[in-house]
């Protein structure tokens, strides 16, 4: 563990807000010193630099509500995504203010929207109630991941593109791509060209069917110099999605998935949560899970961020 020099940002009303940042193994950790310890009090450079030095940071010990959770994030952020599907709630002060993944199940190591090319850069989650028991994140870093594989398991990546292929109802490719509302106008095709290796259909039923063809290695928005796993290849991420093919429609090998998820195991790491934590992580880099639970009271609130 080691320190970075204290932070101090002259506020409101004259306060000054004194805050520490340490990095405790991959995870920076902001903590206040002063009274009455406001996040918004915390410097956007201080997160900006926690980014491109780890990609995860967490800032536990502040007065945090919705609100001020929601203006925090806002200053890092061009728009959120609103995921208008039946495992998510949004809260009442925003739609795109959402509960994380509803249910008591455990979620395998991911990287959000990973299977689309309507990835957000970043995750922010605030723990409004922590379960009493169980249920922490989990986090592994994509660089420390590709870093560990086999030669023999990175030349494979290297040398092969991942396809996902997913449908999308109308409300939640609009949503996400952010090309109107349900019932709008269809656009033209070649609007929603939304990126790279990216071929869009739309269906009768207004749907929309998405190929997405992309390299399981890439390197983070915020350090471009260096390269990591970013593919969403686990198994039990794609409860109701088909599954990820090679360029030629042909299974990804059994064993180097394998090889993939086990070396991933060994450096997860877990978010202990606290009432009132809140936590960004980089989804160009950081992939995420959680542990079953059984607390039906434990309360998570996410924004899904593009970054600024």
């Amino acid at each position: 563990m080691w320190y970075l020099p204290l932070h101090a940002h002259i506020g409101f009303a004259g306060h000054v807000f004194l805050y520490d940042v340490r990095k405790n193994g991959s995870l920076a950790v902001v903590t206040p010193r002063s009274v009455r310890p406001r996040l918004l009090g915390v410097q956007d450079a201080t997160v900006k630099d926690a980014l491109g030095d780890t990609g995860i940071v967490l800032f536990r010990g502040f007065e945090t509500a919705p609100e001020s959770f929601h203006a925090f994030a806002s200053r890092f952020a061009s728009r959120f995504f609103f995921m208008p599907v039946a495992d998510r709630a949004s809260h009442p002060l925003a739609k795109e203010l959402q509960t994380v993944t509803t249910g008591q199940f455990a979620l395998n190591l991911h990287f959000e929207n990973g299977n689309t090319p309507m990835r957000p850069d970043l995750l922010w989650f605030y723990c409004v109630r922590p379960a009493i028991a169980d249920g922490e994140t989990l986090v592994c870093d994509g660089v420390a991941l590709w870093e560990a594989l086999r030669p023999e398991a990175q030349r494979f990546f290297l040398e092969h593109e991942i396809v996902h292929r997913n449908t999308f109802p109308e409300r939640l490719w609009r949503s996400v791509s952010g090309f109107g509302k349900e019932g709008d106008p269809l656009p033209e095709m070649t609007v929603l060209d939304i990126g790279p290796g990216t071929r869009c259909r739309l269906n009768p039923d207004r749907s929309m069917s998405i190929e997405y063809r992309t390299s399981a290695v890439g390197s983070s928005r915020f350090a471009r110099d260096r390269r990591g796993f970013v593919g969403n290849v686990l198994p039990d991420v794609y409860a109701d999605d088909p599954l990820p093919v090679l360029e030629d429609g042909s299974p990804l090998p059994e064993a180097v998935i394998r090889e993939v998820d086990e070396t991933a195991a060994g450096l997860t790491s877990r978010i202990t949560w606290k009432a009132g934590d809140v936590l960004v992580i980089d989804n160009t880099r950081w992939l995420h899970g959680r542990r079953a639970f059984e607390d039906p009271a434990r309360t998570i609130l996410m924004l899904c961020a593009v970054a600024n």
